[in-house]
Formats: structure tokens, sequence, C-alpha cells
């Protein structure tokens, strides 16, 4: 029961962690490419509490017991996927308005372009917040079902959110870009995935497999962060 509940608890950390860090990074590709840096980050944050709001307000509808644990492991998976896939997605759309702007003999700073890069970035960070909106409600559920007897998933939520807004500017605004911060953060989601696997009397078949192989993925995309981004920028720009 101890080690079920190292596991939850752990991957509460990383998953508040790795949230806060897509939104973060999103906003930073949206004021690095549209400007006004200030209006991007904290639209950016009302979009992501309102999408968390929704979230938590459509985990309530879903069916109760054990289901509640598998969704709860679908959702790190497509938040890793989605997390991992940002700069492909961010760099086809951007791709795609050009050609398009081409095409139609617009000038890509136009706001027709500026709009639909708004609305690809924003749907990324609707879908992201909408996900981990309803994390925290699963994973109260979880640590219930394992039988603790004080909610401790809460206070690390908001304590793993604030130490993700911190070491944002830090580390992956300083030290990574876009792609090799996704790549860092899509491998902590993985092990986020892994873990909560691993909660319970036995592993859950088939997640514990997706977890690790995530994982791996966001580490050579991290390693060959170089070869990836010239890859990108061939095929993309």
């Amino acid at each position: 029961m101890r080690k079920s509940m190292g596991f939850l608890y752990g991957a509460t950390l990383l998953i508040a962690y790795c949230s806060i860090s897509y939104e973060l990074l999103l906003a930073q590709y949206l004021s690095v490419l549209l400007g006004n840096s200030i209006h991007r980050f904290t639209s950016t944050l009302g979009i992501y509490i309102f999408s968390l709001g929704v979230g938590a307000w459509w985990a309530g509808h879903l069916k109760e017991g054990g289901a509640r644990h598998r969704y709860l492991l679908r959702i790190e998976i497509a938040l890793s996927v989605l997390g991992m896939g940002i700069p492909f997605y961010l760099f086809g759309s951007e791709a795609l308005i050009r050609s398009f702007c081409e095409w139609k003999q617009i000038p890509f700073s136009s706001g027709i372009s500026t709009s639909l890069i708004w609305v690809v970035a924003h749907g990324l960070m609707v879908s992201i917040g909408f996900l981990s909106g309803m994390e925290v409600p699963l994973l109260m559920d979880l640590e219930k079902a394992q039988g603790g007897s004080t909610t401790w998933v809460l206070p690390l939520d908001y304590l793993s959110s604030f130490l993700g807004a911190v070491s944002f500017p830090l580390v992956i605004y300083l030290g990574m870009g876009l792609l090799s911060g996704s790549a860092m953060v899509g491998v902590l989601n993985g092990i986020s995935a892994w873990m909560l696997s691993r909660v319970g009397s036995e592993p859950v078949p088939g997640y514990t497999r997706w977890g690790i192989g995530l994982s791996g993925l966001g580490v050579l995309l991290w390693v060959f962060e170089g070869a990836s981004h010239g890859w990108l920028m061939r095929v993309f720009l």
C-alpha cells in the first residue's frame, strides 16, 4: 500500500509540473512569433485556468470504479503525445499557413495568418488544459481507492505547479528551446503514466509499456535535439 501511494504522489508532482510547463512553452512560442509577450502569457494562463475548470467538471461525469484509473492513464498518454508533439504541430501549421499566404499572395504578417496561428496554438492550450483539469479529480479518487486517509493530491498539485512556473524561465527558457523543452517535459509525462500504472495491487496491463515507450521517445528527441531541429527546418520551413 505504501509503495502504491508513493507512486501516486510522485506521479501527482510530475503531472502538475508537466501541465504548467506545456502551457508556458506555448506562450513562449506565441510571444516569439507574434510579439507582445505579456499579453501572450496572461491570456495563456487565463485560457489554461478556464480549461482546467471545464476538465474538472467533465471528470465528474465519467464512470465510477476502476474505469476511472484507466481514464487517468489514457489522459497521461494523450498529454505525453500532445506535449512532445508541440513543435511538430506548431511548425507544421506555420508551414501550411505560410503556403496558404503565398498561394493567396497575402503577407505572412497579415491578420489572417496571425489569427490562424492563434487558433492552432490556443487549440492546443485548451486541449492540454482540459485534459489536465480531469487529472486532479481522478487522482483524488485513486487516492481514496488506495485507502488514503489524508488528501495530499491537491497540495502536491499546487506545489508542483508553483515549481514548474518558477523553474520554467530558469531551466527550460534559458537552457532549452521549444523542441528539447517539450521533449523533456514529455519524458516526465511518460514516467508519470508508468508510475500510475503501478498504483494498486497489480500493474495495469499495457499502460506500463506505453509509459516506458513514450519516455524513451522523448529521450531520443531530447538527445538528438540538433538533428530533430534540422529536420523540422528542412521539412516545414
